[in-house]
């Protein structure tokens, strides 16, 4: 896949918007309007798609209020696959829009490299509120550790993976215990997590009145921050990324969530990938170029190391 990581822009400590000068206040309706843009992917998959095997809209959730839309996930694997490590990945949007559909390029790339990739969808507002859209997200990480050794995954080694608002929602679920226990399990099955611009302090970006509400402190509680701040650090390493040119905010945002994991005693990474937008970040994901994808494959191979293969390709 990757040989040797580019250097990305590391942490600096300076809080600026590397666009301009404007305020989040200023930028709110633009915030906003990015953050629910669709993307049209246009990145290559690290390799050709023809050994990989696609399975799509596998229910993971068929209780009350379920949707099959939305409560469905696609499957990506190579054909043959035993016992390889788990990729999944939480789409962005919003939390009211986005599919999983749009990232099957994500999917391919990941699968052609031996692991195997999962992406959900979940229930969006205004139909639903928080925090359904993490429950449901939990729901498709239970799924995946229980079903996951039926499709050739291996359920003791799953990265989460999840952009924008699905690195809120990775970052959230990893760090709050309480909805993984709902499914009868812990955060201890996660072997990393992976949030790309993601949303970590809900009180300090503008409007989703109708996903979070107003009240702060239903806000606060809706935070990854929050619990980046509190109890025993995850037992599990973190890679924070962010675009240069990300929507402000964002990327101070995830200089402070990386602090505050560190402080915690967490095992955490932080990088400014460069000549990246908020869309851009994501869409560029999968090729051999990219510094995104780089970093990805590097935290990737040290947490989730492919077994060894000898000559005759047997493992």
């Amino acid at each position: 896949m990757i040989d040797r990581p580019a250097r990305p822009r590391r942490h600096r400590s300076r809080d600026r918007d590397r666009r301009g000068h404007r305020t989040l206040q200023d930028l709110g309706a633009a915030w906003v309007l990015l953050l629910l843009g669709g993307l049209i992917p246009y990145a290559q998959p690290l390799s050709p798609e023809t050994a990989v095997e696609v399975l799509q809209d596998l229910p993971y959730f068929e209780g009350f209020g379920a949707d099959p839309r939305r409560n469905a996930l696609d499957l990506y694997r190579l054909r043959g696959a035993e016992a390889a490590p788990v990729l999944l990945f939480v789409h962005g949007g919003g939390w009211t829009s986005g599919d999983k559909g749009t990232y099957g390029y994500l999917g391919n790339a990941f699968a052609s490299q031996g692991y195997v990739t999962v992406i959900p969808n979940y229930r969006l507002s205004p139909e639903v509120q928080h925090p359904v859209h993490v429950r449901d997200v939990a729901r498709a990480v239970a799924w995946t550790y229980n079903r996951i050794a039926d499709y050739g995954g291996d359920p003791e080694r799953i990265v989460l993976m999840g952009h924008s608002a699905g690195g809120h929602l990775v970052a959230l679920l990893a760090l709050d215990d309480r909805y993984l226990r709902e499914q009868g399990l812990s955060p201890r099955i996660l072997d990393g997590v992976i949030p790309i611009s993601g949303v970590y302090d809900l009180n300090a970006v503008p409007g989703f009145a109708e996903v979070f509400g107003n009240d702060p402190e239903r806000r606060r509680d809706a935070s990854p921050l929050t619990y980046a701040r509190e109890g025993d650090p995850p037992p599990f390493p973190f890679l924070i990324l962010y675009a240069q040119y990300d929507i402000p905010t964002l990327g101070h945002q995830a200089q402070v969530f990386y602090r505050a994991l560190l402080a915690q005693g967490a095992d955490a990474d932080l990088s400014e990938v460069p000549d990246r937008d908020h869309g851009s970040i994501v869409a560029f994901l999968g090729r051999r170029e990219d510094p995104a994808t780089q970093l990805v494959v590097t935290f990737l191979r040290k947490t989730l190391p492919l077994p060894e293969r000898r000559k005759g390709g047997s493992p």
